[in-house]
Parts: structure tokens; C-alpha cells; sequence
């Protein structure tokens, strides 16, 4: 029920700022107890995973080694979740772990919403990157690349 009420009062939060943009914003970033978490609202169809890149002092210097991407195995999705599973084959009304993936992932609104009520739940989708090299009192900015299935760079987000 805390998760629910959670994922609404994110979602009011999040749809009024949005809507006074011409375009959807590429990822939101938050930060909280010495750590920034950006955390990727949506991604084109052909993206196999996303690098994060972090400008401070005039140069953007990458802070991932390889794309952040979704968990494929059933199973390695569900011990990534944790305690988070149980809730979540709950609330999707799934029998097993491949259901569950497959409904979480089933829709790229579905998934952004859902990374809101978890860290866990967002990592394991791909969605979220936490940067806890981020220093408190400084200001920085965030660039998203992502990454298609051939490996290569197909867009970017600043």
C-alpha cells in the first residue's frame, strides 16, 4: 500500500513539471544522502542500454564503464528485487518470475512508473544510475548516451 501511495503522489509530482515541456523529459535527477540518482524516464525502442557522462568544471567525463541495461533471466531479476518481488508478483497478479518480468517490462510507461517505487525495482530494469561520487553543494550536469544492441552510440541527452 506504501509503494502504491508512493508511485501516485511521484506521478502528481512528476506529470505537472512535465507537462509545461515541449518534450518529455529524457531522465530526472535526485539527490539524497551524498548521492545523486538519475533515473532514466524513457528511451527509444532500439536502445540496448545507457552511459551516463557528468560535466564538471567544462568537460563532461563518463562515469560508467559499460551501459546500464535491464536484467533478462527471470530468476536474476527476481534476486536482484529482493524483498521488492514479492510485492511486485503481487500487485502484477503473476504466478512466476518470467510473468513478472515480462508484465513490468511490457510497456515503457509501465516501467518508468514502476522504477518509481523502488530502487531495486529501477536498477533492475535499467533505468537508474547512482552517482556517489556526486559532492553536496556542487552543481553538475548529466549526460545520457544510449547505447544500441550493436554497441553503438545512438543519441544522447543532456
Amino acid at each position: 500500500m506504501k509503494q502504491r501511495i508512493l508511485a501516485v503522489l511521484m506521478l502528481m509530482f512528476c506529470i505537472v513539471p512535465a507537462q509545461s515541456q515541449k518534450k518529455p523529459l529524457p531522465f530526472f535527477v535526485g539527490f539524497e544522502g551524498g548521492k545523486a540518482y538519475l533515473l532514466l524516464v524513457d528511451s527509444p525502442r532500439n536502445m540496448m542500454g545507457f552511459q551516463v557522462s557528468r560535466k564538471a568544471d567544462g568537460e563532461f567525463q563518463r562515469l560508467t564503464e559499460d551501459p546500464i541495461t535491464a536484467e533478462k533471466d527471470p530468476a536474476q531479476f527476481r534476486d536482484l528485487l529482493g524483498s521488492d518481488y514479492e510485492w511486485l508478483s503481487k500487485a502484477l497478479k503473476t504466478e512466476n518470475e518470467l510473468q513478472t518480468l515480462r508484465r513490468v517490462q511490457s510497456d515503457n510507461g509501465v516501467a518508468f512508473a514502476w522504477s518509481l517505487t523502488s530502487t531495486k525495482i529501477a536498477g533492475a530494469l535499467g533505468r537508474l544510475f547512482i552517482d556517489s561520487t556526486a559532492q553536496e553543494g556542487e552543481t553538475y550536469s548529466y549526460r545520457v548516451s544510449y547505447v544500441g544492441y550493436n554497441g553503438k552510440e545512438i543519441g544522447q541527452k543532456d
